[in-house]
């Protein structure tokens, strides 16, 4: 059956209505129906005003999300509530949850068809589930001169949706028009709609590389997954073969996705009340910055990651990117902090004219480099020297292996003591006494790396200005 190209025959409608009562003044109620969206569905979203007195001193008011409780009618039945929960640790974190109740699955018995239980209540004489009579006059009262006025208006400025979608984006502008941005995200991404697990999320990783990558993302994932609630989706791309979907209990993996079909299955699965980090392994650099508007995060870790920091100007604006690498790199530049926390030594680093790097990875050599380079405002006087690691082939348990800055009359050094988990970190000063340290280098599994990236939830300003001035520094 074909649709007449020219029809303007309504078949979505978005309304914005006010009750004129004292109980419900300056509370907006969103109607929302339509035809051809991705799934029927029949649902009640209501959020909760932020309280005008915020306890959590540390935390901005406008970083904490507003609960949501949403009443799943059909054909999912149940109720969704989402509320902010402080994550595990000594640090004021908050993150919002979910706890769904399924109503076909919390009693273990098959749950009546909505006609059945309609067709049965007909029979015994029940009108409780029938709507009454002046019920109906009265929503015609209301709907009768929105239809005539755009009976009236014709075709001018007529709002269009593509089959599949949940209806035109001017239906979302209204909402975040009134500042209703996490609601109007709610209704077109539909997290509640996906029956979840039973623990509570606090995460969603949206994994994105060629398949062999993949793997040990998700073994990494399954470790996270027994320690919190994390939901993983792995996309694999590919142009030529259908795509082939796999579900478990934690995960959700696509391989052969075709890249121009990545961000619609991303926007379809992730689930937007939870934060979503995007972990890009490898793949079509094109669909980049429509990924960047779906993530909260966005972490790169790909061999070479130049045509992606090229445009990396463009992500700072869309979401909070980070490169692995970085992360790699927390225990040095951890450790040479703690040795700028003694002026002189801050003083000697800033008028230092040689930084020698030895690196398993070119490319976090460069972002070592340009952290220094930004925090210490150096000039192009500094002469940056970037060696290969002696003996080290591939990845190892950090990407770098020493690092040494010298001035005049101040060496500083960086190391990794052959076969220790540890770095070594030391000053030397002419004239005075060497001042050393020992650092513990963590652990640098993929499982350990990702999870420090989940407890970051705002923008890194320190790996921004890295970014942007390691690009300069040649391999």
């Amino acid at each position: 059956m074909t649709v007449n190209p020219l029809s303007t025959t309504e078949t979505y409608v978005a309304l914005r209505l006010q009750l004129d009562s004292w109980r419900w003044a300056g509370v907006p109620f969103y109607l929302r129906t339509g035809k051809r969206l991705p799934k029927r569905t029949t649902e009640i979203a209501i959020q909760f005003r932020r309280p005008p007195l915020h306890i959590f001193k540390r935390i901005s008011p406008t970083a904490i999300a507003s609960n949501l409780l949403v009443v799943n009618v059909q054909p999912d039945e149940g109720i969704s509530v989402r509320f902010e929960a402080k994550l595990p640790g000594s640090r004021m974190q908050l993150a919002p949850v979910m706890m769904n109740f399924r109503y076909g699955s919390a009693f273990g018995t098959q749950v009546p068809e909505a006609y059945e239980t309609l067709l049965l209540d007909a029979m015994l004489g029940d009108p409780t589930l029938f709507a009454r009579h002046d019920f109906v006059e009265a929503s015609w009262g209301l709907i009768t001169p929105i239809h005539d006025a755009w009976r009236a208006s014709g075709t001018k400025d007529i709002s269009t949706y593509e089959a599949g979608e949940w209806g035109p984006r001017e239906a979302d502008a209204m909402m975040k028009a009134d500042g209703q941005v996490t609601l109007a995200r709610l209704v077109r991404d539909g997290d509640h709609r996906k029956r979840g697990p039973a623990r509570a999320l606090t995460a969603t990783v949206i994994v994105v590389g060629r398949p062999e990558r993949l793997v040990a993302a998700a073994d990494a994932l399954e470790q996270l997954s027994e320690s919190g609630g994390v939901r993983a989706i792995l996309i694999s791309e590919g142009e030529h073969t259908a795509p082939v979907a796999r579900v478990t209990e934690n995960a959700i993996a696509i391989s052969g996705l075709a890249p121009r079909y990545l961000n619609n299955a991303v926007a379809a699965l992730r689930l937007s009340s939870l934060p979503a980090m995007v972990w890009w392994r490898g793949g079509s650099v094109e669909a980049l910055d429509d990924l960047a508007n779906l993530a909260d995060r966005l972490v790169l870790d790909i061999a070479e990651p130049d045509v992606v920091w090229a445009r990396a100007d463009t992500l700072f604006e869309r979401t909070a990117l980070t490169d692995l690498r970085w992360t790699c790199l927390t225990r040095w530049r951890a450790a040479l902090a703690h040795l700028f926390d003694l002026s002189h030594v801050r003083r000697g680093a800033a008028s230092a004219h040689t930084l020698t790097i030895e690196a398993r990875d070119v490319f976090a050599a460069r972002l070592f480099a340009g952290w220094l380079k930004s925090q210490l405002r150096w000039t192009s006087a500094v002469r940056i020297e970037i060696r290969p690691a002696p003996g080290a082939k591939g990845d190892g348990p950090t990407p770098l292996t020493a690092v040494t800055l010298a001035g005049d009359g101040l060496a500083i050094s960086l190391r990794v003591p052959q076969g220790r988990a540890c770095l070594e970190a030391a000053v030397d000063e002419a004239g005075g006494e060497p001042t050393a340290r020992i650092v513990p280098v963590g652990d640098g599994t993929l499982a350990a790396l990702i999870g420090e990236e989940l407890g970051v939830r705002t923008r890194d300003l320190a790996f921004e200005q890295a970014l942007v001035t390691a690009r300069e520094i040649p391999a």
